[in-house]
């Protein structure tokens, strides 16, 4: 059985980037590879990368494994900004196209940080966005919620 875990906190409700979450990815990464990791990675790719993620752990990570898989085919060491572009322009692609009337709603979350969640007949719609990380789950003091930054540009937020 699985468990849900809420989002490292990369952004606050007013979306604006929160240093002290990026911060504690950037601790993930230096107990992970405490040698090398600043000659793979700049701070600011790190950055870039925990604010693409929204905060979700394994997001995160699959996106450094991904950056780290591409710049090897490219017999790069250090990986270059072109490379995290790539990276987070498949991701997206990973996750498109959407459905004009889920955009909408996606859009309203974005808006409210809110489920928005208009019947419980529409609550097989809204697991499914949090099943796919349409929409992601910060708490502190309470729950709020979300849509995928690498969404944001679809949705018009």
């Amino acid at each position: 059985m699985g468990c849900t875990l809420p989002c490292i906190h990369v952004q606050t409700r007013d979306n604006q980037t929160d240093p002290a979450g990026l911060a504690i990815l950037h601790e993930l990464v230096k107990r992970r590879c405490p040698e090398a990791w600043q000659a793979i990675f700049s701070e600011q790719q790190l950055d870039e990368l925990g604010k693409a993620s929204g905060g979700d752990l394994r997001d995160f990570f699959r996106l450094i494994r991904d950056c780290l898989v591409k710049a090897s085919t490219r017999n790069e060491y250090a990986v270059s900004d072109k490379v995290i572009m790539q990276t987070l322009n498949h991701s997206r692609r990973e996750m498109l196209p959407i459905a004009e009337k889920d955009k909408l709603w996606l859009a309203k979350i974005h808006a409210t940080k809110a489920a928005e969640l208009e019947s419980i007949e529409r609550l097989p719609e809204l697991a499914r966005f949090f099943d796919t990380k349409l929409v992601l789950n910060y708490r502190n003091g309470d729950d709020w919620y979300d849509v995928h930054p690498l969404l944001r540009d679809e949705i018009g937020g």
